[in-house]
């Protein structure tokens, strides 16, 4: 009870605090708010701004940056996937996978295959087909004993 007395004051507090700077807070409080609405009625109306939206323009030092790490890439003998080995290398760690991917093509260079998803490799195979030999050698005597005790 004197918690919830204590989030009422909180809450009033806070309102007052943000009417002295919008007078439209009294309107909004009638209709349902997003985040971002909360956020702009708070903060002023234009201010919020969406992280996911927000792209980060690549300038022409990056692009060299990116160039450079592709060659450097082609000449060592890295056995680490060629995207992976480019963010961590690169200076601007803000970037994300798949926007170096995107400018990688933009710019035209070679961007590596990703492995289609549900393909197993080599030595995975060779681990299953060991797993399903043993469990092969033990499946009859299981089927007996189960048989048995029915």
């Amino acid at each position: 009870h004197k918690e919830l007395a204590k989030l009422a004051v909180y809450i009033l507090r806070k309102f007052t605090e943000v009417a002295a700077t919008n007078k439209t807070v009294f309107v909004e409080l009638l209709f349902p708010k997003h985040v971002k609405d909360a956020c702009e009625i708070v903060d002023g109306y234009g201010s919020y701004q969406d992280s996911k939206n927000k792209r980060i323009a690549w300038e022409e030092h990056e692009e060299e940056e990116l160039r450079r790490l592709d060659e450097e890439y082609s000449r060592t003998n890295v056995k680490e996937n060629k995207v992976d080995w480019i963010l961590d290398n690169i200076i601007n760690k803000d970037r994300s996978r798949t926007g170096v991917i995107k400018k990688m093509k933009e710019l035209g260079l070679e961007v590596p295959q990703s492995k289609p998803k549900g393909l197993w490799e080599e030595a995975e195979e060779e681990e299953l087909k060991k797993l399903h030999e043993e469990a092969d050698k033990d499946l009859p005597d299981k089927l007996l004993v189960s048989w048995i005790h029915e």
